[in-house]
């Protein structure tokens, strides 16, 4: 059986049912889950629908309500979805229905944001069940009643002896976009539509038609004109009928001006005046409320490109609350704003929704976002959104907000032209170990600028000046407690997020390093100290550094008071000893720190690699003195030792041996 097809032979008498209208609102998932025990595979019928629905919609609706939609035109077989729920529907035990209110509630959500049809439909029975409906009766179809605005297609799903409906409708709705088979002209009657049987049925083989009319609050009578003047009222005669309300002063006419705009409704003084429907020659329709001749309080004006305006006007502009959906042919296309309007445009407090579901509720001026209002945008894959809480001026983001990215991600401060400008706080997302970065001082076009306080998610703390988003001037970073509590610290220069320029670093072992760098690393002139040994003594070096090795000039004074250094033989004057690649290199002296009695030993001379290599004077403690060659440490070579007792050796030597 095919929805289009799903009709009771014998209308019956049930009791209503409208709780699903009070229901929660839900998501699409959700509203299914109390049925899921009756469809198989319903949960992957509901994914699918989430992929393949109309979405965005021109009309306003969510993915979970176009979803929903579309999940009831699928084909299941028996299966089928809305097989299942027109039983249900049908089900004198009117309790069944209860697990199926979620869904209700999101399906009828969804449609009544469809356009209203009013026209013939048509939907049939593949059985001759005419004899069941006779003029004159009424009856109410409870089910979700599937028809289509083309009799051929309803042909196609009928045989011999079978029974066509013809319905005059009056608030079907179109979900033609919506459902699985576009193709199909499909509109729907809503359960609890009341109907009745225009005249006996109508034999023409091999066929039975039955024409049904739906029953609204109108009168009979009423009812009966307006279809009446839908289907014989020729656009060039003119016919007039008094209103109940003032028949001296007012009166109903339906009047073609030169231009093809056809009117229907209240005259007053030969101008529209009441309440009245205007068909315009270029397809937009207006109906509702006319002062003189011009559109004025409530009404409904939908343009010929599809856009749709419900609320109040004034002088023929849109003036004081009301809802505009925009049409599939134009550049906001199922956007909806509801809200306040002046003169036409956005104006005052109102709420504006996307096609893609974003959201702004707030103040609008002159069609803009300006004042205060909160912006939520749409979904991700992920099911969540990004969040704008604060001023607005001309649509951007200007003055003081609070932003919540959709990835948890937080900034509170102020804004300029969309962008973070001035004083404000961002707090990253917490990461897997529950901590957040976090960031409070100056912003400039989204990027931190000024003086701030950056404190990284393991605990570092960077306090001083940023530029472009990163450390740049002067500043001191603190790094995070090790497992003893001690952290390192560096105060001084920085450029591009790296210390470069002067400054003082401590490392958390104690140990300090004063002077110049570049590029992160001790370049140029600086003195190390090393933290204090187990006797409270410390090594020192002061000198010339290239990327963090002692390389140059420097004097290096070790725990033990052993010493590294040339000195010039002017008195007055000292030239440091040299260094490459953090060992002794070139020219230097070396003293020894003094022994017990307060004597010590000393090397002035060549060096390679940190050893004596080369030409150098040797004088030991006890007074002997060595001149001459040095190789790895050992006199090698031509050289003299002069022992204190006077002892002369001179000649080649050979690893500390003398060779004659």
């Amino acid at each position: 059986m095919h929805r289009f097809t799903d009709i009771e032979s014998t209308p019956k008498r049930l009791t209503p049912v409208y709780g699903y209208l009070a229901h929660q609102l839900l998501p699409l998932q959700k509203a299914l889950e109390p049925i899921s025990s009756q469809i198989n595979q319903l949960d992957r019928f509901s994914k699918i629908a989430k992929n393949e629905c109309h979405f965005p919609s021109e009309h306003g609706l969510t993915r979970d309500e176009s979803a929903a939609v579309f999940l009831y035109t699928m084909e299941c077989g028996e299966n089928s979805l809305y097989q299942v729920i027109n039983r249900a529907l049908r089900a004198e035990d009117r309790s069944s229905l209860k697990p199926w209110f979620g869904y209700l509630k999101l399906f009828d959500t969804g449609v009544q944001k469809l356009p209203t049809v009013r026209k013939n439909l048509w939907r049939g029975v593949p059985t001759d069940i005419a004899k069941n409906f006779k003029k004159g009766d009424e009856f109410t179809w409870w089910t979700i009643s599937s028809c289509s605005t083309s009799v051929n297609i309803i042909k196609d799903f009928l045989g011999s002896n079978s029974t066509l409906f013809l319905i005059e409708a009056v608030n079907g709705k179109d979900i033609s976009r919506y459902t699985n088979f576009p193709s199909e002209s499909e509109v729907i009657l809503c359960p609890g539509t009341r109907l009745r049987v225009v005249s006996d049925p109508l034999d023409q083989p091999p066929m039975h038609i039955v024409h049904l009319q739906e029953v609204t609050d109108e009168t009979e009578d009423q009812f009966t004109t307006s279809f009446h003047a839908m289907t014989v009222t020729s656009p060039s005669k003119t016919e007039s009928m008094p209103t109940s309300v003032n028949s001296q002063s007012s009166y109903i006419q339906i009047l073609t001006d030169k231009w093809g705009n056809r009117y229907e409704g209240e005259l007053k003084e030969e101008k529209r005046h009441g309440n009245g429907k205007m068909d315009f020659a270029n397809g937009d329709k207006y109906t509702g409320d006319w002062i003189d001749g011009v559109r004025t309080g409530q009404g409904v004006y939908i343009y010929a490109n599809g856009d749709r305006y419900e609320g109040q006007f004034k002088d023929d502009i849109k003036h004081g609350k009301g809802t505009l959906v925009w049409g599939p042919g134009t550049k906001s296309s199922g956007a909806m704003y509801t809200g306040d309007w002046i003169d036409g445009v956005r104006t005052g407090q109102g709420v504006y929704i996307s096609a893609n579901g974003a959201r702004y509720e707030g103040q609008y001026k002159d069609g803009k976002k300006n004042g205060k209002g909160t912006f939520v945008s749409a979904t991700d894959a992920n099911g969540a959104s990004s969040k704008y809480t604060g001023d607005w001026i001309d649509d951007v983001r200007t003055g003081q907000g609070v932003y919540i990215w959709a990835n948890g991600d937080r900034y509170e401060g102020q804004y300029k032209d969309g962008k973070k400008n001035g004083k404000g706080t961002f707090v990253s997302a917490t990461d897997a170990n529950g901590a957040s970065s976090k960031y409070t001082g100056d912003w400039i076009d989204d990027v931190r600028t000024g003086q701030g306080v950056y404190i990284w998610a393991n605990g570092d703390r960077y306090e001083g000046q940023f530029k472009d988003g990163k450390k740049n001037g002067k500043g001191t970073f603190v790094s995070a407690t090790d497992a003893n509590g001690a952290s390192r610290k560096y105060t001084g220069d920085w450029i591009d997020d790296v210390k470069t320029g002067q400054g003082v670093y401590i490392w958390a072992n104690g140990d300090r390093y004063e002077g110049q760098w570049k590029d992160g690393k001790e370049h140029g002139k600086g003195s190390f100290v090393w933290a204090p040994d187990a006797n409270g003594a410390s090594r020192k070096y002061t000198g010339d550094w290239i990327d963090g090795v002692r390389t140059g000039q420097g004097v290096y004074v070790w725990a033990n008071g052993d010493r590294y250094e040339l000195r010039y033989s002017q008195i007055t004057q000292q030239q440091l000893g040299q260094f490459k690649d953090d060992k002794k290199n070139g020219k230097g002296t070396f003293v020894s720190a003094t022994d017990a009695n307060g004597a010590s030993s000393k090397y002035k001379g060549d060096w390679i690699d940190g050893v004596r290599t080369g030409q150098g004077v040797f004088i030991w403690a006890n007074g002997d003195r060595y001149e001459g060659q040095w190789k790895d440490d050992k006199i090698h070579g031509r050289g003299k030792l002069t022992y204190a007792n006077g002892t002369i050796k001179e000649g080649m030597w050979s690893n500390d041996t003398f060779v004659g």
